[in-house]
């Protein structure tokens, strides 16, 4: 009996537009995999007018370092995700860019994802489902 793949039709605007965005979205990951960004973002996107001077940024995170969120708001400026305002002398604002609202929008999209998971009573979580598949492969080790 023959079997054929199934293969996802192709139109236009899918995936990458059809080819691979791996790197891209590796990018992306890295913007967000820091142990501060997604509450350094949320700080900002939660703060009146959506601007933040460096302390008040730091009250809005709290437990971050000032070494730490000064870092993570480097990091944010140079790829386009906080736009620095200086408006004067020793007056310095962040804000999100439309590129920094645009990777929020894929935290929470995630966070949403991460959350609906659930768990079964009583069942450890794990990243990678139930480790019950694991235990065939751990016999083979004896």
């Amino acid at each position: 009996m023959a079997t054929t793949a199934v293969q996802p039709p192709q139109q236009a605007g899918a995936y990458c537009d059809g080819s691979s965005c791996a790197q891209q979205v590796q990018a992306a990951v890295k913007l967000l995999s820091g142990a501060w960004a997604v509450p350094v973002l949320e700080a900002l996107a939660l703060a009146p007018a959506q601007t933040c001077r460096f302390r008040e940024l730091q009250r809005r995170a709290p437990g971050i370092s000032q070494k730490e969120l000064s870092r993570c708001l480097g990091e944010f400026v140079a790829a386009d995700i906080v736009r620095r305002l200086v408006l004067k002398a020793q007056h310095v604002e962040y804000r999100l860019s439309a590129r920094g609202h645009g990777l929020l929008a894929i935290a929470d999209t995630l966070g949403r994802w991460e959350k609906g998971r659930g768990t079964e009573a009583g069942q450890a979580r794990s990243p990678f489902g139930p480790a019950s598949w694991l235990a065939p492969l751990m016999s083979l080790d004896a």
